[in-house]
């Protein structure tokens, strides 16, 4: 094959990913050629995921958690379950802000060992179509280093207004601290 001719291939891949739901690459390789083409499985219809912020010692910065379609076909989000970890050396837990209406359930027990957990639902239900900011989560930036925010996936969930699961593809975040906050005289 010359760089001007074309052609398709195609083929069957078969996959065993039990209650695997996302977007992989996977290596094609030829002769003279390294490719990567993209596997979607599971059939996700919304991506849940934290935001990567960045600050000094000494100061507080704002996650978020962000909920957007798959696929650009708008979703109804009428609860949430959000189980999470943090490095609590490095960023501490302040507060969240409830972006949505009415019911955020906040479990911060054991947010000095980095983990936290969110529930929240309608209740009247109704829901929020995405793209949405679903919540807000401030921590104070503690230490130097980087605090990688991860989602704990089996515990965590995306449902519709009817109580139906969406298929999610979860997608962590970060925390990194730059040099100490200055104070000047």
């Amino acid at each position: 094959v010359n760089e001007t001719e074309q052609f398709d291939v195609s083929a069957t891949v078969w996959l065993y990913a039990p209650n695997a739901v996302g977007v992989f690459e996977h290596g094609l390789f030829t002769a003279d050629d390294n490719q990567t083409a993209t596997l979607t499985v599971g059939n996700p219809q919304v991506v849940a995921s934290l935001s990567e912020e960045s600050g000094a010692v000494g100061e507080n910065v704002t996650v978020e958690f962000n909920i957007s379609s798959f696929d650009n076909t708008q979703r109804n989000v009428g609860a949430y379950d959000l189980n999470m970890t943090f490095d609590p050396s490095v960023i501490e837990f302040v507060n969240v802000s409830n972006e949505l209406a009415p019911t955020l359930v906040v479990n911060d027990q054991n947010v000095d060992q980095g983990d936290l957990k969110l529930t929240y639902f309608r209740g009247d239900g109704g829901s929020t179509p995405t793209p949405l900011t679903a919540v807000t989560i401030e921590f104070n930036v503690i230490a130097s280093g980087d605090s990688a925010l991860q989602i704990i996936e089996s515990d965590s969930d995306v449902s519709n207004e009817n109580g139906t699961s969406l298929n999610t593809i979860f997608e962590g975040g970060s925390v990194g601290s730059t040099q100490a906050a200055s104070t000047t005289a």
